[in-house]
């Protein structure tokens, strides 16, 4: 009696053979702008009604927004002195009410800081002042986080706005080597979270 074998193929793709001639399987590719939202996408608000309270003692709630930024890529490299790493459509912030009247915004950042993934929330008054800074998880070593931490350093961005001076001048001579690069990258989200507000403000 004659027998049928049905074979299913499953093809991979495969790169080039190794130095065993053996065929070896490409590792998954991640996409531009998969690696730009890993780095600067969404970050949560961690500890909202807590953090409210501290910002505007006198809020009653909060409201997230979406301000479109389509289009608008030129004026945000104008303002910010440079040329953007990566398309910025939109940005998130969360409005700070009394009522039915707006206190400020919240806006919540994802930094690249030496050790991975800093969180950083910013509380800003309606004028496009910081009112505090503050930072949520972080995987930087003791001796980083606790600086960057500090009333020292996060006390530096209190009362700064779109026209202020961002640069090194904001990081204490006794900032530890550990924590120079990711208070540089903080110093910049922050300025670049401001921009990113009063652009998408005026639309």
């Amino acid at each position: 009696m004659a027998i049928t074998v049905f074979v299913i193929v499953i093809r991979t793709q495969l790169s080039s053979q190794n130095d065993f001639g053996i065929a070896q399987m490409d590792a998954p590719r991640v996409s531009v702008e998969a690696k730009h939202q890993e780095e600067f996408g969404l970050c949560p608000w961690r500890e909202p009604e807590a953090d409210r309270m501290m910002f505007f003692p006198d809020s009653t709630s909060a409201r997230e927004e979406t301000l479109i930024l389509s289009h608008e890529q030129h004026a945000i490299e104008q303002k910010l002195g440079r040329t953007l790493s990566g398309d910025y459509n939109a940005i998130r912030i969360n409005r700070i009410l009394k009522g039915s009247s707006p206190l400020g915004v919240v806006i919540t950042r994802r930094v690249r800081g030496e050790s991975g993934v800093i969180e950083l929330v910013l509380a800003v008054g309606n004028a496009g002042e910081v009112i505090r800074a503050k930072l949520q998880r972080m995987r930087e070593p003791d001796i980083a986080a606790s600086f960057l931490r500090s009333e020292k350093f996060m006390g530096s961005f209190r009362g700064k706005s779109v026209n202020s001076l961002w640069n090194e001048s904001m990081i204490s001579s006794e900032i530890p080597p550990q924590a120079k690069r990711s208070a540089s990258g903080i110093i910049d989200s922050a300025h670049t979270a401001l921009v990113l507000l009063e652009v998408g403000s005026k639309k």
